[in-house]
């Protein structure tokens, strides 16, 4: 799914759409019903899950073609998730550790 169009060369932000939608990290991945007012527009052929977790950017050239589209409030949901985790404390926090896993700290002198 196509989420956003990145500078300098309009590389597209997509993110996962799989039919597991036991993997569905609630509260975060976003679940398409078959009864929902926007599946049969979305072009799936089953419920299915819109997973923000899985994210790649790939040129314009990669872009096959359209298999449907969503509502625009939930295009709208979608992105504000995403960014409200990105900021988030917890998107800085690894599952092992209380520190960002990147630090601009210099290494310590032995």
């Amino acid at each position: 799914m196509i989420l956003a169009l990145l500078p300098p060369y309009n590389d597209f932000l997509i993110c996962g759409i799989s039919s597991k939608i036991h993997q569905e990290v609630v509260g975060f991945d976003d679940v398409i019903l078959h009864d929902d007012p926007d599946f049969v527009q979305s072009g799936l052929k089953v419920d299915s899950l819109v997973r923000l977790g899985l994210l790649a950017t790939i040129p314009p050239t990669a872009v096959l073609g359209t298999l449907g589209s969503l509502l625009s409030e939930r295009h709208s949901a979608l992105l504000n998730r995403l960014a409200n985790y990105l900021c988030s404390q917890e998107a800085l926090t690894t599952p092992d550790t209380e520190k960002p896993p990147i630090s601009n700290t210099p290494p310590e002198q032995v």
